[in-house]
């Protein structure tokens, strides 16, 4: 860890030409257009012309179906004693990750998780690994 800060900035190793400082993000990197859109979104107000052409510039640099893509769909359920079960749409692919997790005080653990075809199919994968674990559904 901290190889990637020089003088307390970041400073990336692969891509030597990017300031101190700066993050490179490509528009074409699937794991970074969510990102991306999130931040047009929040960037708006304060300048909604730069929104719309990031928007306009991910789409054209290949991201589909941008409505569905950046507003992923969670469900879930709360079980007795701070236990969860919860399915969400993975970005960008045809998945869900279902999670059964126990939340508490000192945060949220993941007891097991993985990934589903359908949100059904996640949440009874959920159901079934939790009663598994002895957790009353």
């Amino acid at each position: 860890m901290g190889s990637h800060l020089i003088d307390n900035q970041f400073q990336s190793d692969k891509y030597t030409w990017c300031k101190p400082g700066f993050v490179p993000l490509k528009l074409t990197d699937r794991m970074a257009q969510d990102l991306l859109y999130e931040y047009a979104q929040r960037r708006r107000e304060a300048d909604s012309e730069f929104s719309d052409d990031l928007e306009t510039a991910l789409k054209n640099a290949g991201a589909e179906q941008v409505a569905a893509f950046w507003k992923p769909k969670t469900y879930g359920r709360e079980l007795s004693g701070g236990i969860c079960l919860m399915v969400d749409e993975h970005i960008g692919a045809a998945k869900w990750n279902w999670k059964v997790f126990r939340v508490d005080v000192m945060g949220r653990e993941t007891l097991a998780h993985g990934d589903a075809g359908s949100l059904e199919a996640g949440m009874a994968t959920a159901n079934t690994v939790a009663k598994a674990m002895g957790f009353d559904v």
